[in-house]
C-alpha cells in the first residue's frame, strides 16, 4: 500500500499494517469510520493545495492532523506523514515558524520509526532547511543541507543530479547566510559538476552558470562574472543548436 501526497512517498510496512489492522478488531466501526475521515481530509486538502487554494488546504489538512493526533499512535506512519505533509502548506501561507515545528516533529517520528538512514529522509531534509532558511536560522539549514547531501551521495552517488543540486542549494545559503566566499567556492564547483551529472552544453549547467554570474556580480567580482554569463551563453547556444 502506498499513499501518495506533495512532496513526500511514505511506504507503510508490514509492521505497521499489522498496527493498523489491530485498531479495526478493537473497534472495527469506529476506527474505520476515523480512518475514512482522515483519508477524506488528505484528499481534500491534496486537491486544494494542488490548486494553490492554501488556506482551504490547510483547513483539511488540519483536520486530518485533529484526526491523526487523537487516533494514530507514534508507530503509525499515518502521524508522522500528517505532520510532514501540512508543513509545507503552512510555509506557503506565511506561518514559517509553524512549519518548521511541523516538519520536526513530524521527521522526529519518522526517524524513530524507520531510522536515521531511511533514504526517505534525504529528500526530506531539503525542505526543512529551506524553511529553517526562510526563518533566518541559517545555521539549521546547513546542517541539514549537509546530512542530505552525504545521504544523496552514499544512495545515488556523488555526482547524480539530485546531490549536485543539493549543492548547489547549500552554496546559495552559504552566500546568503554572509559566507560569501565559501559559498562562490561550492558554487565554482558545482558548474562543473553539472557536466559530470549531464554531460557537456546540458542546459542545466548554463542556468547554473547565470546563478553563478549574478553571484559573482553582488560579490563585486565584475570580471569572473562576465566571464560565466558568456560560459553560460556559449553552453546555452550550444544546448539549442542540439535540439
Amino acid at each position: 500500500m502506498m499513499i501518495q501526497i506533495p512532496h513526500t512517498k511514505i511506504w507503510i510496512t508490514f509492521r505497521n499494517l499489522l498496527i493498523a489492522f489491530s485498531l479495526l478488531l478493537s473497534n472495527p466501526a469506529s476506527a474505520q469510520n476515523e480512518v475514512d475521515r482522515w483519508e477524506k481530509a488528505i484528499q481534500a486538502a491534496n486537491q486544494a493545495y494542488g490548486l494553490a487554494q492554501i488556506e482551504l488546504a490547510l483547513t483539511n489538512y488540519s483536520v486530518a492532523l485533529d484526526i491523526a493526533k487523537m487516533n494514530f499512535t507514534e508507530d503509525d506512519p499515518r502521524l508522522f506523514l500528517t505532520f510532514l505533509v501540512i508543513a509545507p502548506a503552512l510555509r506557503a501561507n506565511g506561518q514559517i515558524d509553524a512549519a518548521a515545528k511541523a516538519m520536526d516533529r513530524g521527521l522526529s517520528l519518522q526517524v524513530a520509526l524507520y531510522g536515521e538512514d531511511n533514504p526517505e529522509l534525504m529528500t526530506q531534509y531539503p525542505i526543512l532547511a529551506g524553511i529553517y532558511a526562510d526563518i533566518g536560522n541559517y545555521e539549521r539549514a546547513e546542517e541539514l543541507y549537509r546530512i542530505a547531501m552525504l545521504m544523496m551521495s552514499g544512495f545515488m552517488g556523488e555526482n547524480h543530479p539530485r546531490t549536485v543540486t543539493l549543492r548547489e542549494n547549500l552554496a546559495s545559503l552559504l552566500y546568503t547566510a554572509g559566507k560569501v566566499e565559501e559559498g562562490l567556492l561550492l558554487f565554482g564547483q558545482v558548474v562543473l559538476d553539472w557536466e559530470l551529472a549531464l554531460g557537456p552544453n546540458h542546459i542545466r549547467q548554463s542556468i547554473s552558470y547565470n546563478g553563478y554570474a549574478q553571484m559573482l556580480k553582488n560579490a563585486g567580482r565584475v570580471e569572473e562574472s562576465l566571464n560565466a554569463k558568456q560560459r553560460a551563453t556559449e553552453i546555452g547556444a550550444a544546448w539549442d543548436a542540439a535540439r
